[in-house]
């Protein structure tokens, strides 16, 4: 695959994600949108989650373009956006570690 069409399929995946996030508030009004939303930091921070999504996209068709598909590079674009939220979260002490809940 080439690496500019795995480029623009992350973007796409990862701009689709960023649009199934604002889906919840298809049905409000202008009014009754949050404040961030309005506000044009929101957006530049999404372009970024967009520009790293097709970063990492692109690092993966450099690595292994014989096994990368546009479905696996929309994928990967969908999905960095959610390892960058999740992996920036704090986990605290009293939400327990996977082998509580597995035991």
């Amino acid at each position: 695959m080439e690496t500019w069409l795995a480029v623009l399929c992350g973007c796409g995946g990862a701009g689709l994600a960023e649009i199934w996030g604002l889906m919840s508030f298809r049905k409000s009004t202008w009014r009754g949108l949050p404040d961030y939303l309005k506000d044009w930091w929101f957006w530049v921070v999404g372009a970024f989650g967009v520009a790293a999504a097709a970063f990492v996209t692109m690092l993966y068709a450099v690595s292994s373009p014989e096994h990368l598909t546009p479905l696996l590079a929309a994928n990967v674009g969908a999905t960095w956006p959610l390892v960058i939220r999740v992996g920036g979260q704090k986990v605290s002490a009293d939400q327990g570690s996977v082998n509580d809940a597995v035991a």
